[in-house]
């Protein structure tokens, strides 16, 4: 399969996934309002679809060579999620689930445009080629939230399901490039540790940092790690 192939059909995954959501939860759940420091699932799927839309924004803008407005600055970041959970807030599902297909039709009519050559070049002013611009904002970001509110609400074992090793294998399977793939397999540690699967996160870890060295200063402060802090075989990592 190209490149572009294997993309949409991650991409359409977690479309699915988004949109299927609401199915794992209780009636409870699904009717939760959300508030400023505990976004109910509803919050946490929208929030997802105005930063995939942002950042695809900024990407079509620099390939077509125009300056994507000042980035939104780490100090300033808690300021523009607020503001995108008061404009949302009252969304019914319907909507959400509008938002998510508007997002996702939009991202791979954008993918399916253009060549696996142009989604491998890196756009002025950027650090990375494009097709991990949109793996990061359509892939790896919306999963994060996902697993955050799975996490926050009990269900370790549907992390797992959703996002576990055949997940993973297709994420890193994008490009042949080991850095990718440590960062791949890097994601899947962090889903056993937040599922509490210590061991299987320390052994996926002990695969990861020879793929992506670059990966250990960050494990030392990423907080999805730290119910692994006290183990020795995580220490050992280290030594």
């Amino acid at each position: 399969m190209t490149l572009k192939t294997r993309l949409i059909d991650l991409l359409n995954t977690i479309r699915e996934q988004l949109i299927t959501f609401p199915e794992y939860l209780t009636e409870e759940e699904r009717r939760q309002a959300g508030k400023p420091d505990n976004w109910s699932a509803k919050d946490e799927i929208i929030h997802s679809t105005v930063w995939a839309n942002h950042h695809l924004d900024n990407l079509e803008l620099l390939l077509e060579g125009g300056t994507p407005p000042d980035p939104i600055y780490a100090e300033i970041e808690d300021e523009k999620n607020r503001s995108i959970f008061d404009e949302h807030k009252d969304a019914s599902w319907n909507q959400a689930f509008d938002r998510v297909n508007a997002t996702y039709e939009r991202i791979n009519d954008f993918v399916r445009r253009h060549s696996d050559e142009l989604l491998l070049e890196i756009p002025p002013g950027e650090e990375r080629p494009a097709w991990r611009i949109i793996a990061g904002s359509h892939i790896i970001h919306p999963m994060s939230h996902l697993w955050d509110y799975l996490q926050r609400h009990g269900y370790s074992d549907r992390i797992i399901a959703l996002f576990g090793e055949d997940f993973t294998a297709r994420l890193a399977d994008l490009v042949d490039d080991e850095a990718w793939q440590g960062i791949a397999y890097y994601n899947l540690a962090c889903v056993y540790a937040r599922a509490g699967r210590k061991e299987k996160a320390i052994d996926t870890l002990a695969r990861v940092f020879p793929l992506a060295p670059h990966l250990q200063d960050w494990s030392k402060e990423d907080s999805d790690l730290d119910n692994l802090r006290g183990e020795p075989a995580f220490k050992a990592l280290f030594s």
